[in-house]
């Protein structure tokens, strides 16, 4: 934002231009104005500008763009300039730039014998205050009124506390400060400062210290004017909290070119309030000048971009309009941008220039004509698909944080292996609790599940459909990213009542029956195969397969791990999670198969086993024992009067086909013998 005063506008302009017609051209230009406020007997005008558009940031900007826009010739605030000399060795205090990185021009005069107890004029206080800036002293409050009139900050020192010389460099040591206000400050390394042989004078471009402060007692100072690195100054002003009106237009850019006519101005705005007499020779320090930006813009390009039909005269006249020098060469127009154009850079700028300047009102909205391809995302489709299922079945979906607390792979007894790797460790966290990037969904879910117990909310199941993240040398990045689902279940699964007696809490079965639905979506079948994992209790911790190839885990998470987690004490029912990394997961093409014209057998059993023991175990095993058995179907698990303390039955449902013939009797029969004889040796028995 940028607050001027109307009244001073017009006295700097050649022309006097009413209120409405101001507002109206400043909006056109699209400068937003979003505040018009009286103050006295003036008028306080607040524009937005874009960032690219630095050069609006003062009276100079604004005034070139309305009489660009009314077809006048450019204003000029340095009539009768006259160019110093300069000559560094004649100058009487030694100034040593050592970093040209951190800045580009530096210039510098030099006033003696002025009285700085006047007072500031009244036409200057009330310019000053309508742009929301309090008066502190006659060289202050000038060096404030040219900044906003040039867009060039500038800074003053007294010159008597200016010990022996002037260094402009890029800070290597932390170092503190008093800002002018009496605040200390801490400066870090990379930051620009100007210092004597003792102390830091100023942080360039944001805020000056008390050392070498101007005041009503001065009576000699250097007048600096200079351009600084944008990139420096930002960072630099971010980590002090700062944010001065040299800061805006430092970080913005200003133009390096007018650095010397601001010094003229500002002296003789000095002499005329304050006196004083005038060093001959003046201070610069300045890179080569860069050849002025030419830019060839084709009409054809022009046209085809904005979607009008302009000649090339018409487009060299938009841009002379706005100080462009230009020179028409065929279908081509060569563009001289202006010095303060720092905003063009290249021919897609100009040409965004000569849309605003041929008026935005004037081109046919149009829809662009782009050729549609469609490419498929089979992730999406795996998301959509696998969601459903899980929203289906009564599940909520939650979206965590990929970062995790610094302890959470101890906690989860996760130590870098072949599965989960290095961790992946943040360099600047937000905190500790953000330190790690997860290489599971389990800790964020656990995190989850605590919290919604603590508020009340028990019986759940949640997933998460999210990256994990892995270190991978053979990536060009080092890292790998893939995507997984997670889904973590606790409490009770199917309550009381409609015929049951009791509660019927999720189990590991579960965990079976949702992958089943999961992976039948996809055409795909899986197995579960003993493996430890350090977050699974020993006896319920598996490895998920699917074509012979590892693609996820699952079990019954450790009672022991909750007691470490915030909330986590109150979860005391068990607690069953699955991980599957969907990347792994193709898609079967399905295979639509006639149906057979042989009647199926179906037979029921009634296994008795250990509690702890998973169906999987089961279900292998009658699998495995003929190529006849077409599906296996658990129906129902059953723990309580008449089983076992420490026994569960589940109810099988077996479906027997053969493609070539009716099955007989005693062929399913021979084919029960041999898996219940295995299961026998198991320990596993028929129930009653």
């Amino acid at each position: 934002m940028f607050t001027f005063s109307f009244q001073h506008f017009n006295q700097l302009s050649a022309q006097k231009i009413e209120l409405p017609e101001l507002l109206e051209i400043l909006n056109l230009q699209g400068l937003e104005v979003k505040k018009v406020m009286p103050f006295e007997t003036d008028t306080a005008i607040t524009i937005e500008v874009k960032a690219n558009r630095s050069f609006c940031l003062s009276y100079l900007g604004l005034l070139r763009e309305v009489a660009a826009f009314k077809k006048h010739s450019a204003p000029d605030l340095f009539s009768g300039w006259v160019d110093m000399p300069s000559h560094a060795d004649q100058f009487p205090l030694a100034i040593v730039v050592k970093s040209k990185k951190g800045c580009s021009h530096f210039a510098a005069v030099i006033l003696k014998d002025i009285n700085n107890n006047v007072k500031t004029p009244e036409n200057i206080v009330r310019v000053l205050a309508v742009m929301g800036v309090n008066s502190v002293n006659p060289v202050v409050d000038l060096l404030n009124l040219i900044m906003f009139e040039t867009g060039q900050p500038l800074h003053a020192y007294d010159l008597s506390k200016i010990k022996n010389r002037l260094t402009i460099q890029i800070n290597k040591t932390p170092k503190k400060a008093l800002t002018l206000k009496g605040d200390e400050i801490f400066l870090q390394r990379g930051e620009i400062t100007i210092e004597d042989e003792r102390d830091v004078l100023s942080v360039a471009g944001i805020i000056g210290t008390k050392i070498a402060s101007v005041t009503e007692k001065t009576t000699s100072i250097l007048i600096e004017a200079a351009c600084f690195n944008e990139v420096l100054i930002r960072l630099a002003a971010r980590n002090l909290k700062i944010s001065t009106p040299s800061v805006l237009r430092f970080e913005r850019g200003i133009d390096a070119t007018q650095i010397t006519s601001v010094l003229w101005k500002c002296k003789n705005a000095l002499i005329d309030v304050v006196g004083g007499v005038l060093h001959t020779t003046m201070y610069y320090f300045g890179k080569d000048e860069k050849k002025q930006n030419k830019i060839f813009l084709s009409s054809r390009r022009v046209n085809e971009i904005l979607g009008v039909n302009l000649t090339t005269n018409e487009i060299a006249s938009c841009l002379s309009q706005y100080y462009f020098s230009t020179t028409i060469m065929k279908s081509f127009v060569r563009a001289s941008v202006p010095a303060y154009r720092l905003d063009i850079k290249n021919e897609i700028d100009l040409i965004g220039e000569v849309a605003r300047i041929y008026g935005y009102h004037h081109i046919q909205p149009t829809l662009p004509k782009l050729p549609t391809v469609y490419i498929k995302n089979n992730f999406r489709e795996k998301y959509l698909q696998v969601r459903s299922v899980l929203l289906g079945l009564g599940f909520d979906e939650v979206i965590a944080y990929s970062f995790i607390p610094q302890a959470s792979l101890q906690i989860l007894g996760i130590q870098n292996d072949a599965l989960f790797g290095k961790e992946i460790v943040l360099q600047n966290p937000l905190s500790q609790d953000f330190a790690l990037m997860r290489p599971t969904l389990l800790f964020s879910l656990m995190q989850s599940m605590a919290y919604n117990y603590s508020i009340g909310n028990k019986n759940l199941g949640l997933f998460e459909i999210n990256k994990i993240y892995f270190s991978d040398s053979t990536q060009e990045t080092c890292f790998k990213e893939p995507r997984a689902l997670g889904l973590l279940f606790t409490g009770v699964h199917i309550d009381r009542g409609f015929g049951l007696m009791q509660d019927i809490e999720y189990g590991f079965n579960d965990i079976n029956n949702f992958l089943n639905l999961i992976l039948r979506e996809m055409d795909l079948s899986f197995t579960l195969k003993n493996e430890s994992f350090p977050f699974f209790i020993p006896q319920s911790s598996f490895v998920i397969e699917v074509k012979n190839k590892k693609v996820g885990y699952a079990g019954q998470v450790n009672p022991a791990i909750w007691n470490k987690i915030l909330n986590g004490k109150l979860i005391s029912t068990p607690s069953f999670f699955f991980e599957l990394h969907l990347d792994c997961l193709e898609k079967d093409k399905r295979v639509i198969a006639s149906r057979l014209p042989y009647p199926a057998i179906i037979r029921e059993y009634n296994f008795w086993l250990n509690k702890k023991m998973p169906a999987a175990c089961v279900e292998e095993v009658i699998k495995q024992t003929s190529t006849l058995i077409q599906s296996i179907v658990i129906k129902d698990v059953y723990e309580g009067k008449g089983v076992s303390p420490d026994k569960k039955a589940i109810l099988f449902v077996v479906k027997y086909v053969h493609p070539h013939k009716t099955l007989l009797a005693e062929e399913v029969v021979a084919i029960e013998m041999h898996f219940l004889k295995k299961l026998d040796e198991q320990g596993i028995k028929l129930g009653q």
